[in-house]
């Protein structure tokens, strides 16, 4: 008899899990930042996120997750591809004017300005204030936050590639996230 629970708990742990579930726990462990578990479990929550329509909120929601963990463990060259998507995905979806296709436009300049390719995160960040300033106006915070930004690119635009700090604004190191997937039919 207590066999028979056994097998049914072992068996219980084995079945997949849902992307809901999935999702809940690759946001767990990216806040204790174990970034290898996360990256093992937004895979696994895209692959299930794939079977939707294209452009469905859970597609957007992990592929924030993935360019999030990828972007803390310095791993660019995986992370600026699924940003382009997202942001190509936000672009359809809600607009070029939308917000928070502004707020992914700004998170895609920190991405390259951190990668140390410049000439791309100054083209994301401007535009970003562009479309940020457009509907903020000049004293709103993330304003000032991408204005911050962009002073710090300038002086690192000039500084040698060994003498590179990570770009520090008193602003939580996160990527920015939306909070519009609602807005995305499922």
């Amino acid at each position: 008899m207590a066999e028979s629970a056994t097998n049914k708990s072992d068996r219980s742990s084995q079945l997949p899990k849902s992307w809901g579930g999935l999702v809940t726990d690759v946001e767990k462990l990216i806040e204790v930042k174990n970034y290898e578990d996360a990256e093992k479990l937004a895979l696994e929550a895209l692959a299930q996120a794939e079977d939707y329509p294209p452009d469905d909120n859970r597609q957007g929601i992990t592929l924030e997750l993935l360019v999030d963990i990828y972007y803390h463990t310095r791993q660019y060259v995986y992370a600026a591809p699924v940003m382009m998507r997202l942001l190509q995905m936000y672009r359809r979806c809600l607009g070029m004017s939308h917000p928070d296709t502004a707020t992914v436009t700004f998170n895609a300049g920190r991405l390259y300005h951190e990668w140390a390719k410049f000439d791309e995160a100054q083209a994301f960040y401007n535009l970003a204030l562009r479309l940020k300033r457009d509907k903020l106006g000049d004293e709103h915070p993330e304003i000032k936050s991408i204005m911050e930004h962009i002073k710090q690119l300038k002086i690192d635009m000039q500084a040698p590639k060994e003498r590179l700090r990570p770009v520090v604004t008193k602003k939580k190191s996160r990527m920015a996230r939306t909070g519009q997937w609602d807005a995305i039919k499922q």
